[in-house]
């Protein structure tokens, strides 16, 4: 990380551009941090980055993933009540899911 500060500083006219997005993604991709390793890091960055900006980005980033994972977690409910013989209005009404959704899961999935 001690690299990183210098780069960050040097990106600071940058900041609102998507290239230091993207940046910011390979690093925390590459760095593999966990939460609080990568909160430890962000308190030690120096004054002169905009760290409010860059926690924006890693909210952003963490509801992404979370996004992410509702999606994951409704096709597993769609695919795991299909595969029980649960009837799609039912399954439609447990998700919330549109009957369009359900059955192009399940067409992806090769369930229909």
């Amino acid at each position: 990380m001690k690299k990183v500060i210098p780069i960050l500083e040097n990106l600071q006219p940058y900041l609102e551009s998507p290239i230091f997005q993207f940046i910011f993604v390979y690093l925390l991709q590459n760095k593999k941090l966990d939460n609080q390793q990568l909160r430890e890091q962000l308190k030690a960055l120096p004054t002169s980055i905009n760290n409010e900006k860059i926690m924006t980005l890693y909210d952003e980033l963490i509801l992404e993933g979370v996004e992410k994972g509702i999606e994951k977690g409704i096709e597993k409910t769609i695919l795991n009540a299909f595969d029980n013989n649960i009837n799609l209005d039912t399954i439609r009404i447990i998700t919330g899911e549109t009957t369009e959704k359900i059955n192009a899961i399940l067409h992806k999935n090769n369930r229909i």
